[in-house]
């Protein structure tokens, strides 16, 4: 399977580690619509994540993470 694939090959990072890696985007507003990054061929269905919470939120279809200019 697509997962059993990375696990093998200790020396390639998997995708969630390397969507790990990418840094919060800081956004002003307090909600934020995500599209899976700039490429819309290569993105997801939009999803609209409330950042009121101090903590970065996570997509739940791509992982990016963005947080409110004021938490950060």
């Amino acid at each position: 399977d697509h997962t059993s694939k990375w696990m093998h090959n200790k020396e390639k990072k998997s995708p969630m580690q390397l969507i790990s890696e990418v840094p919060p985007i800081v956004v002003h507003d307090r909600i934020v619509a995500c599209i899976g990054g700039n490429n819309l061929a290569l993105g997801h269905p939009v999803e609209f994540i409330c950042l009121d919470l101090p903590h970065p939120q996570v997509c739940k279809y791509c992982g990016l993470r963005y947080v409110q200019d004021h938490h950060h």
